[in-house]
């Protein structure tokens, strides 16, 4: 099985992407007017501490 982590990827930004994303589908899902992006400081908290 290969290093899921290259050298030099930049986990954090790939995270917040997914999330980013997935939240975005959910508003959209949900035809919320809400910004994903503005919920990315508490899922940081909670991933990153």
């Amino acid at each position: 099985m290969k290093n899921p982590v290259a050298v030099g990827v930049d986990v954090e930004s790939d995270i917040r992407s997914l999330f980013l994303r997935h939240a975005e589908e959910h508003c959209r899902h949900l035809d919320l007017p809400v910004s994903a992006d503005a919920a990315w400081p508490r899922i940081e908290a909670v991933l990153f501490g």
